[in-house]
Protein backbone atom coordinates (compact mmCIF):
# COMPACT_ATOMS: atom_id res chain seq x y z
CA UNK A 1 0.00 0.00 0.00
CA UNK A 2 1.30 3.17 -0.84
CA UNK A 3 0.90 6.81 1.35
CA UNK A 4 0.55 10.04 0.04
CA UNK A 5 1.31 13.30 2.35
CA UNK A 6 2.42 16.62 1.85
CA UNK A 7 6.17 17.43 3.10
CA UNK A 8 5.85 18.74 7.33
CA UNK A 9 2.57 17.28 7.31
CA UNK A 10 2.13 14.04 9.67
CA UNK A 11 2.08 10.53 7.49
CA UNK A 12 -0.34 8.39 10.16
CA UNK A 13 0.65 4.68 10.41
CA UNK A 14 -1.87 2.40 11.50
CA UNK A 15 -2.73 -1.70 11.84
CA UNK A 16 -3.20 -4.37 13.98
CA UNK A 17 -0.36 -6.79 15.51
CA UNK A 18 -1.53 -10.07 16.99
CA UNK A 19 -0.01 -8.91 20.61
CA UNK A 20 -1.59 -8.28 23.94
CA UNK A 21 -2.95 -4.89 24.91
CA UNK A 22 -0.19 -3.26 26.09
CA UNK A 23 2.69 -4.28 23.41
CA UNK A 24 5.13 -1.99 22.15
CA UNK A 25 4.98 -0.69 18.33
CA UNK A 26 8.29 0.84 16.67
CA UNK A 27 7.68 2.72 13.73
CA UNK A 28 10.87 3.05 11.06
CA UNK A 29 11.82 4.21 7.85
CA UNK A 30 14.73 3.93 5.58
CA UNK A 31 17.28 6.71 5.51
CA UNK A 32 20.75 6.43 4.20
CA UNK A 33 20.26 3.15 3.61
CA UNK A 34 19.71 1.98 7.52
CA UNK A 35 16.31 1.56 9.09
CA UNK A 36 15.92 4.41 12.02
CA UNK A 37 13.17 4.64 14.57
CA UNK A 38 10.37 7.73 13.69
CA UNK A 39 7.85 6.78 16.37
CA UNK A 40 6.81 4.41 18.94
CA UNK A 41 3.09 3.61 20.52
CA UNK A 42 1.34 0.77 22.20
CA UNK A 43 -1.38 -1.03 20.89
CA UNK A 44 -4.68 -1.10 22.58
CA UNK A 45 -7.74 -3.55 22.85
CA UNK A 46 -7.48 -6.22 20.17
CA UNK A 47 -3.78 -5.53 19.58
CA UNK A 48 -4.51 -2.15 17.36
CA UNK A 49 -2.62 0.66 17.44
CA UNK A 50 -2.30 3.95 15.23
CA UNK A 51 0.46 6.79 15.65
CA UNK A 52 2.27 9.08 13.36
CA UNK A 53 5.53 10.95 12.18
CA UNK A 54 5.87 14.39 10.74
CA UNK A 55 7.29 13.73 6.78
CA UNK A 56 10.27 15.94 6.68
CA UNK A 57 11.85 15.23 3.38
CA UNK A 58 10.95 15.05 -0.63
CA UNK A 59 10.65 12.02 -2.25
CA UNK A 60 9.87 8.04 -1.55
CA UNK A 61 10.25 6.22 1.19
CA UNK A 62 9.98 2.85 2.80
CA UNK A 63 8.24 2.10 6.01
CA UNK A 64 7.73 -0.78 8.28
CA UNK A 65 6.11 -1.43 11.55
CA UNK A 66 7.69 -3.89 14.32
CA UNK A 67 6.01 -5.46 16.99
CA UNK A 68 6.67 -8.19 19.72
CA UNK A 69 7.11 -10.69 17.48
CA UNK A 70 9.09 -9.14 14.15
CA UNK A 71 7.71 -6.82 11.02
CA UNK A 72 4.07 -6.49 11.21
CA UNK A 73 3.46 -4.13 8.29
CA UNK A 74 5.57 -2.58 5.42
CA UNK A 75 4.37 -0.07 3.20
CA UNK A 76 5.88 3.07 0.84
CA UNK A 77 5.21 6.88 0.99
CA UNK A 78 5.38 9.34 -1.21
CA UNK A 79 5.95 12.62 0.08
CA UNK A 80 5.02 15.50 -2.11
CA UNK A 81 5.34 19.86 -2.36
CA UNK A 82 2.71 22.10 -3.37
CA UNK A 83 3.65 23.25 -7.25
CA UNK A 84 2.15 25.17 -9.46
CA UNK A 85 1.46 23.73 -12.87
CA UNK A 86 -0.30 24.61 -16.05
CA UNK A 87 -0.55 22.79 -19.85
CA UNK A 88 0.81 23.26 -23.38
CA UNK A 89 1.07 21.43 -26.58
CA UNK A 90 -1.32 22.17 -29.54
CA UNK A 91 1.06 24.35 -31.01
CA UNK A 92 3.92 22.58 -30.54
CA UNK A 93 3.14 19.41 -31.72
CA UNK A 94 5.92 18.07 -33.67
CA UNK A 95 8.64 20.88 -32.89
CA UNK A 96 11.57 19.91 -30.50
CA UNK A 97 11.74 20.21 -27.41
CA UNK A 98 14.87 21.31 -24.67
CA UNK A 99 16.22 17.89 -24.44
CA UNK A 100 16.33 16.85 -27.57
CA UNK A 101 12.69 14.82 -28.10
CA UNK A 102 9.51 15.84 -30.40
CA UNK A 103 6.23 16.67 -28.45
CA UNK A 104 3.01 14.62 -29.34
CA UNK A 105 -0.01 14.22 -27.93
CA UNK A 106 0.63 11.29 -26.67
CA UNK A 107 4.31 12.30 -24.93
CA UNK A 108 4.10 11.97 -21.33
CA UNK A 109 6.63 14.52 -19.55
CA UNK A 110 6.83 17.97 -18.41
CA UNK A 111 8.54 21.24 -18.49
CA UNK A 112 10.86 22.74 -15.97
CA UNK A 113 13.17 25.11 -15.68
CA UNK A 114 15.71 23.83 -13.24
CA UNK A 115 15.53 20.04 -13.20
CA UNK A 116 18.07 18.28 -15.64
CA UNK A 117 16.93 16.83 -18.74
CA UNK A 118 15.14 13.23 -18.09
CA UNK A 119 14.34 13.87 -14.11
CA UNK A 120 11.60 11.94 -13.37
CA UNK A 121 9.47 13.69 -11.31
CA UNK A 122 5.74 12.21 -9.52
CA UNK A 123 3.25 14.21 -9.77
CA UNK A 124 -0.33 13.57 -8.04
CA UNK A 125 -3.82 15.60 -8.17
CA UNK A 126 -7.41 14.72 -6.87
CA UNK A 127 -6.05 10.99 -6.02
CA UNK A 128 -4.42 10.56 -9.58
CA UNK A 129 -0.43 9.91 -9.82
CA UNK A 130 1.85 10.17 -12.88
CA UNK A 131 5.32 9.65 -12.96
CA UNK A 132 6.84 11.76 -15.64
CA UNK A 133 10.28 12.46 -17.51
CA UNK A 134 11.44 16.31 -17.65
CA UNK A 135 11.22 16.80 -21.36
CA UNK A 136 11.38 20.59 -21.98
CA UNK A 137 12.34 24.03 -20.52
CA UNK A 138 9.34 26.18 -19.09
CA UNK A 139 7.24 27.57 -17.98
CA UNK A 140 7.67 31.32 -18.50
CA UNK A 141 4.79 32.17 -16.38
CA UNK A 142 5.33 33.35 -12.90
CA UNK A 143 4.32 31.52 -9.92
CA UNK A 144 4.67 28.09 -12.01
CA UNK A 145 6.66 24.83 -11.68
CA UNK A 146 5.39 22.83 -14.82
CA UNK A 147 3.87 22.98 -17.84
CA UNK A 148 2.87 19.37 -18.25
CA UNK A 149 1.95 17.49 -21.95
CA UNK A 150 -1.57 17.22 -22.69
CA UNK A 151 -1.02 13.53 -22.32
CA UNK A 152 0.11 13.96 -18.44
CA UNK A 153 -2.43 16.43 -17.88
CA UNK A 154 -4.67 13.93 -18.96
CA UNK A 155 -3.41 11.18 -16.96
CA UNK A 156 -4.07 13.32 -13.61
CA UNK A 157 -7.36 14.69 -15.02
CA UNK A 158 -5.84 18.11 -14.41
CA UNK A 159 -7.59 21.71 -15.63
CA UNK A 160 -6.04 24.32 -17.17
CA UNK A 161 -3.92 25.63 -14.18
CA UNK A 162 -3.77 24.95 -10.79
CA UNK A 163 -1.85 23.12 -7.94
CA UNK A 164 -0.31 20.11 -8.28
CA UNK A 165 1.27 17.58 -5.62
CA UNK A 166 5.53 17.04 -6.92
CA UNK A 167 8.14 15.03 -5.42
CA UNK A 168 10.58 17.00 -6.85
Amino acid sequence: MTHHALVGSKLRVKGAAYAPAGSRITVQRVVRHRWRTVAHTRTGARGRFATAFRARSLGRMRVRVLGPNGAVRKMKATIYRKAGASWYGPGFYGHRTACGGTLSAGKIGVANKTLPCGTKVRLRYRGHTVTAPVIDRGPYVGGRDYDLTPATKNRLHFGSTGTVWSSK
